[in-house]
């Protein structure tokens, strides 16, 4: 597609064979990036917040299913280990207790990342904020 925008802003997409560009008339033709930007706008600091979130979630419970996987357990999520953190005699206290403060850790590190935020990281940028919490 040939992308063209009007006077106003508005973005209109023509064919490349050219059997659209009687259609043209006086718009402008739109550069590499602006067509880039318009296919896929740069998301909003609330967007991104979200999808950090999303990606905080997701180191979270990955780390919980390469334990189950070494452990032959079947823990699954983060919140399974609450219930036996609160445990003192279960065999599984420790290891609930310090998944439990490492996610925590995490949560504050991505709060605190968050509320210095000037602009939106890129998703290596935000892995780095994850990957410095020690478990």
């Amino acid at each position: 597609m040939k992308y063209y925008k009007d006077n106003a802003g508005k973005v209109y997409a023509y064919e490349l064979d050219g059997s659209q560009d009687h259609l043209i008339g006086d718009k402008i033709a739109m550069t590499l990036a602006e067509v880039e930007a318009h296919i896929n706008p740069p998301m909003s600091m609330e967007q991104a917040i979200r999808h950090f979130k999303d990606m905080t979630y997701t180191h979270i419970n990955k780390r919980v299913l390469d334990y189950d996987v070494l452990n032959n357990t079947d823990y699954q999520n983060i919140e399974s280990f609450a219930k036996y953190a609160a445990v003192t005699t279960s065999s599984r206290h420790a290891i609930s207790v310090q998944f439990i403060t490492w996610a925590s850790n995490i949560w504050d590190a991505v709060n605190t990342y968050h509320s210095t935020l000037t602009a939106i990281p890129t998703n290596a940028e935000f892995k780095a904020v994850l990957d410095s919490v020690v478990f």
